[in-house]
């Protein structure tokens, strides 16, 4: 099913779901297309191997999948890209792009199905201030908030952005 109507976030999206799919099988690398790049890492640590999956615009990363110690997808790394548009919020392309891949995820059911960024009135101000979340549950993103985790509640299913 077609993720947006922008190429590039279709082409990144077909690519994180593979991920999400079988991260164990997802072929470490990057690939760029579209001023977007999608890449694998592996770290090592003590307690055995992490597998993340990064997703950068111009080189500023935007989106990253975290796997848990069984090697699932279990949370989702937002930020603002750092490529930010008059006022200090996430330009259009960031936005797109993550609005894109949070459907995904939360068809996905990495998740809760729902979350987007999405712009409200600044009050006192003709800015409009940008939020990551899901009805009244929200977080900004700009400037001066740039990375948030989500990740569901084990037991309840709910958005938990920290």
């Amino acid at each position: 099913m077609a993720r947006s109507s922008r190429r590039r976030t279709q082409v990144i999206s077909e690519r994180v779901e593979r991920f999400c799919h079988s991260p164990d099988q997802f072929c470490s690398g990057t690939y760029n297309e579209f001023q977007l790049t999608v890449g694998t890492r592996d770290l090592e640590d003590t307690e055995g191997r992490s597998r993340y999956l990064d997703i950068s615009i111009k080189g500023n990363k935007i989106f990253s999948i975290l796997c848990d110690e069984s090697g699932s997808p279990s949370v989702v790394q937002v930020t603002n890209g750092d490529r930010l548009a008059y006022g200090g919020n996430p330009s259009k392309l960031t936005r797109e792009t993550l609005n894109g891949l949070l459907d995904l995820v939360g068809d996905i059911g990495l998740i809760p199905m729902g979350v987007r960024v999405f712009n409200s009135p600044k009050p006192g101000s003709d800015l409009d201030a940008y939020f990551i979340g899901s009805g009244d549950y929200k977080k900004p993103l700009n400037r001066n908030c740039h990375e948030w985790f989500l990740y569901k509640e084990p037991g309840t299913g709910q958005l938990l952005i920290v």
